[in-house]
Formats: structure tokens, C-alpha cells, sequence
């Protein structure tokens, strides 16, 4: 009985999810601060990470690397796999810009990403949908004195953050943490060439 009252919850949660009804979790893990430079304590895109989601994450880095190299890197989904370590495919088949889509993977996970903001050079965005899993991923570039301070922010929300929050906050956290460090190999890399 036990099983199938659990089965229940996680049923009317998905139901809840997937049809546009906004699950509201009071979230406390995520300080709305300045990033370390004084800085807008949020990106402001085309859309805002969910400050109420389940699970949120931010980070920064400083790469010895111009902000358009870095912002290219990343814009460049179909080169993603060569260099971030957990992403097994990566297909884009138009150019980056608000609304085109894209799809990746990463072990198990088959994500659809839309982009959702694209400014050269500045900022880029997008949303990406698996089972029980709605994210919202948003980078700013900025520069500064001998290369680029880039600042990350994603939200998580949906049944399977809400049900497993703390193992899905650890790894998103460890996620950003070394897609940051490979990013920050990779244009510096790239830059001495």
C-alpha cells in the first residue's frame, strides 16, 4: 500500500508539472547576492533562472580568454562533446539565436534545448526539458582586465528535482562547477594557438 500511495504522489506531481501548474517550494539555498565583482545578484536574460525551483546553482569564473572566444565556445553546441568530458552528443543544425532548438546528451540523459537568449559576446541562454526535469541555463561575459569573468546560473524544477533535491542540487553543483573548469581549459587553450 505503501509503494502505491508513493507511485500516487509522483504521478499527481508529473500530472502537476507537465501541465503548466507551478509547484511552489519554498527555496533558501540560493543567496541573492552580488556576484563577487559588485555585480546585479541575477542575469537578466530573456529568461529568468527560477529563484523557486527545487534546486538552483550559480558560479563564476575568470578564463585568460577574450569574451567573444569564450561566448563562441559556448554558442558552438556541435563542437561541445570536444570538449566537455560528460556530453556524448551535441547537434545543433541551424545557428544560435532566441528560439532555435538543439539536442544533447550527456550519460542517460537525452535533453531538447531551445535557446532562448543570444546577445554577441554578452550573454546566452536556454531552456532544456528531460523526463521529470525542466532547466533554465543563463551565462554572462564580462570583461575584464586580461580576459573574461563568466557568471552561470541554472534552475531545476519539475518532479524529479523536487522528490530527489539534495542528491540533484550536489551534482548540479558539481556540473557547473567542471563544465566552468573545462570551459576555462578549452578557451585558453584555443587562445594560444
Amino acid at each position: 500500500m505503501k509503494t502505491f500511495g508513493l507511485l500516487f504522489v509522483i504521478a499527481i506531481f508529473g500530472v502537476l508539472g507537465y501541465s503548466g501548474y507551478k509547484i511552489f517550494i519554498p527555496h533558501d539555498r540560493v543567496e541573492l547576492r552580488s556576484w563577487s565583482d559588485g555585480s546585479v545578484a541575477h542575469i537578466p536574460l530573456g529568461i529568468e533562472v527560477d529563484y523557486d525551483a527545487p534546486v538552483v546553482a550559480r558560479d563564476e569564473i575568470f578564463i585568460k580568454a577574450e569574451p567573444w572566444r569564450v561566448f563562441s565556445t559556448v554558442k558552438n553546441v556541435n563542437k561541445w562533446t570536444e570538449w566537455q568530458s560528460n556530453i556524448s552528443s551535441a547537434e545543433m543544425e541551424e545557428r544560435a539565436e532566441p528560439g532555435k532548438k538543439f539536442k544533447w546528451a550527456a550519460g542517460i540523459m537525452r535533453i531538447k534545448s531551445e535557446f532562448h537568449t543570444v546577445k554577441k559576446f554578452d550573454s546566452i541562454g536556454w531552456t532544456g526539458n528531460i523526463t521529470g526535469m525542466k532547466a533554465i541555463h543563463n551565462f554572462r561575459f564580462k570583461e575584464v582586465d586580461g580576459g573574461t569573468k563568466v557568471f552561470v546560473e541554472e534552475s531545476l524544477d519539475g518532479w524529479l528535482p523536487l522528490l530527489l533535491d539534495g542528491f540533484v542540487q550536489k551534482e548540479l553543483e558539481n556540473g557547473i562547477n567542471i563544465y566552468l573548469a573545462e570551459l576555462k581549459v578549452a578557451c585558453e587553450v584555443s587562445g594560444k594557438g
